[in-house]
């Protein structure tokens, strides 16, 4: 079988950000949480489409009918999520990566059955113009896992992969299902693409590398047999393979800009991502102090005692600042004391500025706040913060492709901002 050249076609991986436990704002005090955005403040590529576990229990509002009023009156928020155009929903198999026979949050056993109930229940029934990518249920195998419980963990893959694809055929006819491809090195994850492919899956997804994200050359080896992308052409692996038969290949938890620059070379279609907030707060991007609500001894009353905390800080081997207060790094915050003001839900998401080229012009203001990336209420705006601020990379980045720049540049998320 013949070579994969590397960058041949110019594919812009499709971005799902990963909305989690700490990526929610209740709905009222005392109800049951539920996963929320509020009307278009997450830019217009990451409102189309995002991804959710299994092993998380908040329920998905798919349909924006409900809306209620700030104090002030000056904006309607929507309760819900806009109709996304695509959902990727795994079985979340980090969760039960140390038990022997996988089960979700409350006990539940994982089955392909009661997977696609789950799918169906929560996400399938709930809305008929989402494209849905569901998961066949996956179990981790770990690079330093001995033989026979990788091989027990294959086989388990396997079967439920193979049951998976025939009930996602038969009660969820319009979903894409996902054959999950795992393996301590590249033939184990060469022979169970092979597998995938052969019962039917024409989407794939590579899991279990978030432990190898720091370890380029690695996952490189694993995915594509290959140590670094200058090689110029992919040999016969399970990228090669899944390519060379028309499959759609996602990357699972790898969403650094690296990774990104990465992902554009092979090929990828779509990747996702949960360490946006991480991401963002290692290099500067979210004010570190406040990963719980500030108490009322250190937190900042205004923007400019704010940002002298985090104006100056050491990133790799690059330090830096910024003083112009409509980046996406340092936003234009208000100086108000205000309960409105000071409400998560009330002044900061009407008064900062995101810069991504597809938002600075629309009508709505986007947060940009470091004072949001507390706790509780908070914690919301960590997911809206650090969309905005990979929407702007990702364009920046595309741009710098499109115009045949290859030095690495891509390193730490500041510098490429900035430049």
């Amino acid at each position: 079988m013949g070579m994969v050249k590397l960058g041949e076609v110019m594919n812009y991986p499709r971005f799902f950000p990963a909305l989690a436990h700490t990526d929610i704002l209740p709905y009222a005090s005392g109800s049951k949480r539920k996963l929320m955005s509020i009307r278009r403040l997450f830019p217009p590529e990451i409102q189309r489409r995002f991804l959710i576990s299994l092993s998380f229990d908040e329920e998905i509002h798919y349909q924006t009918n409900e809306t209620y009023g700030d104090q002030a009156g000056l904006r309607e928020y929507d309760k819900g999520l806009r109709e996304p155009e695509e959902v990727f929903v795994d079985c979340g198999a980090f969760h039960y990566k140390d038990m022997e026979i996988p089960r979700l949050n409350r006990g539940t056993v994982v089955t392909p059955t009661g997977t696609i109930r789950h799918y169906q229940k929560r996400h399938y029934d709930r809305s008929d113009d989402t494209t849905f990518f569901l998961c066949s249920p996956d179990h981790i195998i770990r690079k330093d896992m001995d033989e026979d419980e990788s091989k027990e963990r294959t086989e388990w893959t396997l079967n439920q992969a193979e049951e998976f694809i025939q009930l996602s055929k038969e009660k969820l006819p319009s979903a894409k299902p996902v054959g999950v491809v795992h393996g301590r090195n590249m033939e184990e994850r060469l022979s169970m693409m092979e597998s995938m492919i052969d019962v039917g899956f024409n989407n794939v997804a590579f899991g279990g590398l978030v432990p190898l994200a720091g370890d380029k050359s690695e996952v490189l080896q694993q995915v594509a047999g290959i140590d670094s992308t200058s090689s110029g052409e992919i040999p016969y692996s399970p990228l090669h393979l899944a390519k060379s038969e028309g499959c759609s290949v996602h990357m699972l938890g790898l969403g650094s800009p690296d990774w990104y620059k990465i992902f554009l070379n092979l090929g990828i279609d779509s990747f996702d991502t949960a360490k946006l907030s991480q991401e963002g707060a290692k290099n500067g991007l979210i004010w570190e102090e406040s990963k719980d609500l500030p108490d009322e001894s250190n937190k900042p009353i205004k923007s400019n005692q704010l940002y002298s905390k985090s104006q100056t800080k050491k990133m790799g081997d690059v330090q830096w600042s910024n003083t112009d207060p409509r980046t996406p790094i340092f936003p234009q915050a208000p100086e108000s004391e205000s309960i409105l003001d000071q409400n998560p839900v009330g002044g900061y998401f009407r008064k900062s500025i995101c810069t991504s080229k597809k938002c600075r012009h629309g009508p709505d203001a986007h947060v940009q706040d470091p004072r949001m990336t507390g706790s509780a209420g908070h914690n919301m705006a960590r997911t809206i913060i650090n969309a905005h601020v990979f929407q702007s990379m990702m364009e920046r980045m595309n741009n710098f492709c499109e115009l045949s720049l290859t030095e690495d540049r891509f390193s730490d998320w500041a510098p490429m901002v900035l430049e």
